[in-house]
């Protein structure tokens, strides 16, 4: 209980010296709802967003939040002009948080007039498949891609506008692709939300734990952060 009580302290210190300092730290994030994104208002949403506002307000650290495109965002971590960005793993080559923070949860998604079943995917050979071109994928998705004899199709698009999404799940809807590698819960939240004539299936192929990610030039700071997020969780 001393030591605990020691490094509660010891915590306090640093974080009421980071206030003091007017230091604002930095996060950035691309919109992935429910997790992280922009509300109606242009306020910053989802379970991301309050779980790190709610340790980060109770020792009083200043922090700020921007929605981006994932490869820009992860760029201005690496060059230093963000501090974090969220929901990353070891596949995108940066320092990580203890902290998960959620799962990514690969699925198929296909055009809602297309019949197949999940398991007539998984079992599929030669089908066109759609992945996006930023994001870094397990390998346990590649070799199940290959196991598919997949035609993989590598596609740019960008979560926060709406004109992307309709450009990105029309691709299905014309036959460019019979599937696209997808989100579960974000894409259900899309499809849902705009009305899209888009079907997800409920299995999940791979899921993948989230964190927080920085660059190694900022571990001083990721430390103080790391522990702040972990105070009060035991």
């Amino acid at each position: 209980m001393k030591c605990i009580g020691c490094l509660i302290g010891l915590l306090l210190v640093v974080s009421e010296t980071i206030a003091a300092s007017d230091t604002v730290v930095r996060f950035c994030y691309e919109e992935w709802q429910p997790y992280a994104y922009l509300d109606s208002e242009g306020k910053h949403r989802g379970l991301s967003i309050e779980y790190i506002e709610q340790k980060l307000k109770k020792v009083n650290i200043n922090y700020q939040f921007r929605e981006l495109p994932f490869p820009l965002c992860k760029q201005h971590v690496i060059s230093g002009h963000f501090d974090f960005i969220l929901h990353v793993d070891d596949t995108d080559n940066l320092q990580l948080l203890n902290q998960t923070i959620g799962d990514w949860q690969l699925t198929f998604a296909v055009a809602k007039n297309n019949p197949i079943s999940y398991e007539q995917v998984l079992n599929s050979q030669g089908m066109k498949v759609l992945i996006a071109r930023s994001y870094s994928y397990p390998e346990a998705l590649d070799k199940k891609l290959k196991e598919m004899s997949a035609k993989v199709i590598k596609v740019s698009y960008y979560t926060g506008e709406f004109v992307a999404l309709q450009r990105l799940f029309h691709r299905l809807t014309v036959g460019q692709a019979q599937v696209m590698v997808i989100d579960k819960v974000w894409a259900q939240q899309v499809v849902s939300k705009y009305q899209l004539p888009i079907r997800v299936f409920d299995q999940v192929l791979l899921s993948q734990p989230q964190y927080i990610g920085y660059s190694e030039s900022n571990a001083e700071l990721a430390s103080i952060v790391e522990s702040t997020l972990a105070a009060g969780n035991d």
